[in-house]
């Protein structure tokens, strides 16, 4: 119990997405092992996830991704922010 108790306590106490969880696990194998045969054909050299321009756009929408809750949460202050300003001159 243990073993589950601690994960789940610790999903429930940051506000983790349970969704992107469970496709974490399931798709991190296969990712895994994709990466493994990307590199076996290359002969270890990482160089081939930037050849291809289908590559270079997938690491660029993983970059979005990571980042877009960055940009939302400074995106929503800044329109807390003005409507508490607008708010101010209207008083």
């Amino acid at each position: 119990m243990m073993i589950f108790g601690v994960p789940g306590y610790l999903v429930r106490k940051f506000e983790l997405n349970n969704a992107a969880i469970v496709l974490a696990l399931i798709l991190g194998l296969l990712g895994e092992k994709g990466l493994r045969r990307s590199l076996l054909i290359s002969d270890g050299n990482p160089a081939i996830f930037f050849e291809s321009p289908v590559c270079i756009i997938l690491i660029i929408l993983c970059f979005f991704g990571i980042l877009s809750p960055i940009f939302m949460a400074k995106l929503e202050s800044k329109m807390q922010k003005s409507q508490t300003d607008e708010e101010n001159i209207t008083n």
